[in-house]
């Protein structure tokens, strides 16, 4: 069992430029470790990037580098 928490925040700027540019960001896995992991690197895919199908698959990729689920988990 994997889990995934993506907390992303957006410039709201209206008519700005950078409207709707990812501000910061975070991508936490659950069930690779005890505990919850971040992974910054998948964080800071998104940063500074307006956010489309082409960054979010960036930063999965970036989450599933690390996304070994422990083996220990019972699912049946």
């Amino acid at each position: 069992m994997l889990g995934v928490a993506a907390w992303v925040k957006r410039d709201t700027g209206h008519g700005t430029r950078d409207a709707g540019t990812v501000v910061d960001a975070r991508i936490v896995l659950g069930g690779v470790a005890s505990y919850p992991q971040e992974v910054p690197e998948a964080g800071a895919v998104l940063k500074g990037q307006p956010l489309t199908d082409e960054t979010i698959a960036a930063a999965a990729e970036a989450a599933f580098k690390p996304s070994k689920p422990m083996d220990n988990t019972d699912s049946n």
